[in-house]
């Protein structure tokens, strides 16, 4: 009402705002009408009134008015933009321009227009001006910084043989900012079963099958997965490999400023889960390491059987702040936290007033604070109702230039996740149930936010068995939470890596990326901030070849054992030398143009096409996995071995 007031009207109609109601404006300078209101459920509805006000007057075609065009203002650096215009007369009806009596400029040195087309240079905002005479139109715009990736929209598409898809590609700056990429700047490329690109549409191959396109931009790869026909599929392995990308924020801080810890859902309840407790227990333990001065909890408080305030075992919440309590505000040197609570599916469901305190806080704090951080008991993206998300993401970007920095914490995230968008960094809670549980440590001093995502483990376990000396290899190494959940270590978590002996190995701390530098057995110490746990690895420095080709050995690597015999995985017979191979858990079972091999692991001896047959070592188990003699075997398989000592490599020669 009074906004209806300020605009000066004294008699009002308030129609119904559900999907009966629907408002449809052809905009000036619009020769089509478009709906302009967000109707619920996202149909409109067959309706039977509606009221109509139409313009009568014809066009005079002389231009009163335009409004500047383009498929976005935001602009990747190094790339164009095609910009246009819409005129209207004086009674916004449209009226057509011819281009080249349009004169584009742009300030602050951002680029430079080529007719309608710009061509960014230089990050920053600026404003891009139109005229057509005396008569102007401006629009901010901006160039974003260096791109860090690029996405391509749809992600995954199924179409049938012969057909177009026309996809969209975008380039993302560090500060999350993201923006179309015209055609003329990618590069594209089709893998896999074929397929083309015609006028910027792909068109699908004549038969089913598998492909991907690759769009390049600024030297950076990113590809869609295209299935085409009912029988075909999508093939990740088409993809190119993503640029590990690693957030400068994510580092070890030096003492002093503000510490604080944050955790995810709880879920407390009646007979609590023995489990979460721990997990809970030892996020505390990390807090209190690293000396924080308050903690917040970013997520459900409370299950679906909430306890008695005289039940035992239930977790300490001293120095928590939690979002169960309403909207909170709490003043920290010179960053302001602001609680929310969306436990109903929302700001407006739980508490709507949540809006109105909000939008005041929010400008009174724009003095006297540099940071501040929002804490949720759920993520934006899980509001029940979109809208709603979307307008509390874009009131948080819209005071980005009053804050050095802008933290939305938001629990019931399954694993930790960190995101910038917009210039705001939005960052996944996990909590007790988590796949991922982990513990959220942040240090602010002055403008500068750094943080430490601790996993909550109590043992850890390492499934790459051996690598090849030499030859850098991807560890496969997991930390195992009290509710046993699998954490994959290295980046994002917090933990220090150690080799012994000394120099044997060297790991990457990030990527768990190892290159054996000496054959043998050497020993991995993980350490966190409350953990400390110790894994073996094999680092062989034997070669295998089939044929003249070197064989992989993905897991378990080949060794030489005390009777100086070369022992490799039984998968690699059946893999390399095209026999079938059984274990019936018992023993292992080889067969190949009707020789048949029975080993038993631990025992000396063999039954060869029903003959029992010694030999001077023994197949075993080796890290759960069966190793049997490789030149036994490949021999009673018909296959020549020769050795080669210098080089360490084992030479086949198969049939």
């Amino acid at each position: 009402a009074q906004l209806m007031l300020n605009l000066g009207a004294y008699n009002a109609l308030n129609l119904d705002g559900g999907g009966s109601s629907t408002m449809v404006v052809r905009e000036p300078g619009e020769k089509s009408p478009r709906v302009i209101n967000s109707v619920s459920e996202g149909t409109e509805r067959a309706v039977v009134n509606g009221i109509g006000i139409f313009p009568r007057l014809s066009s005079s075609g002389q231009v009163y008015g335009f409004k500047i065009t383009a498929s976005s203002f935001n602009v990747p650096k190094n790339g164009h933009r095609v910009f246009g215009i819409k005129a209207y007369d004086e009674n916004y009806n449209p009226v057509e321009v011819d281009p080249s009596l349009v004169r584009w400029e742009v300030t602050g040195d951002l680029g430079t227009f080529e007719g309608n087309v710009f061509y960014a240079g230089k990050t920053g905002t600026g404003t891009v001006t139109a005229s057509i005479g005396d008569i102007k139109a401006s629009v901010e715009i901006r160039v974003l910084g260096d791109p860090v990736d690029i996405v391509v929209e749809p992600g995954r598409v199924q179409l049938s043989p012969g057909k177009k898809q026309v996809f969209q590609v975008y380039a993302v700056d560090a500060s999350g900012y993201k923006a179309p990429i015209e055609q003329q700047d990618l590069k594209w490329e089709v893998r896999g079963d074929g397929g083309y690109f015609e006028n910027g549409s792909f068109v699908a191959p004549s038969a089913a099958g598998a492909c991907a396109v690759i769009a390049e931009f600024s030297n950076i790869k990113a590809g869609a997965l295209v299935k085409v026909g009912e029988s075909g599929r999508y093939d990740e392995s088409l993809l190119p490999s993503k640029t590990f990308l690693a957030d400068e924020a994510n580092a070890s801080f030096k003492s002093g400023g503000l510490t604080f810890g944050v955790f995810g859902d709880l879920l407390i309840e009646a007979n609590y889960n023995s489990a979460y407790l721990k997990t809970f227990n030892l996020a505390r333990a990390a807090f209190d390491r690293q000396k924080t001065t308050f903690n917040v909890i970013a997520g459900s408080l409370y299950g679906k059987n909430a306890p008695s305030k005289n039940e035992k075992n239930l977790p300490s919440l001293e120095k928590f702040l939690t979002p169960h309590k309403g909207y909170q505000l709490r003043g920290e040197s010179d960053t302001l936290f602001v609680i929310l609570n969306a436990s109903k599916g929302g700001l407006r469901l739980t508490d709507p007033n949540q809006w109105v305190r909000l939008k005041g806080d929010l400008k009174s704090a724009a003095s006297k604070y540099n940071n501040l951080v929002v804490v949720l008991d759920r993520e934006i993206s899980s509001f029940q109702d979109s809208e709603e998300g979307g307008l509390l993401k874009k009131v948080l970007e819209e005071h980005k230039s009053s804050f050095k920095n802008i933290l939305v914490l938001g629990g019931g995230a399954k694993k930790f996740t960190s995101k910038m968008e917009n210039g705001v960094k939005y960052i996944g809670v996990p909590g007790v149930n988590a796949q991922e549980p982990a513990a959220l440590v942040f240090n602010i001093q002055g403008s500068s936010v750094s943080y430490r995502v601790i996993p909550l483990i109590e043992k850890i376990t390492l499934e790459t068995l051996a690598v090849k000396k030499g030859i850098a290899s991807r560890l496969k190494l997991y930390g195992i939470s009290p509710t046993g959940a699998k954490i994959p270590l290295g980046y994002p978590y917090a933990a220090e890596y150690s080799v012994s002996p000394a120099g044997a190995a060297a790991l990457d701390a990030k990527t768990l990326e190892i290159i054996g530098k000496k054959a043998g057995e050497i020993e991995i110490t993980v350490k966190t901030s409350i953990f400390t746990g110790k894994v073996k690895i094999s680092v062989s420095d034997i070669t295998v070849k089939v044929n003249g080709k070197e064989i992989s050995f993905p897991d378990q690597q080949p060794y030489i054992n005390a009777q100086q015999r070369t022992m490799v995985p039984v998968r690699f017979v059946s893999e390399n030398l095209s026999a079938k191979v059984d274990w019936d858990g018992k023993q292992v079972i080889i067969q190949k143009d009707g020789n048949k091999i029975i080993l038993k692991p631990g025992e000396k001896w063999a039954t060869v096409n029903g003959k029992k047959v010694t030999f001077d070592t023994k197949a075993e188990f080796k890290n759960s996995r069966v190793m049997v003699p490789l030149r036994f075997v490949s021999e009673i398989l018909g296959a020549a071995v020769s050795w080669d000592g210098a080089s360490r490599t084992v030479e086949i020669t198969a049939k």
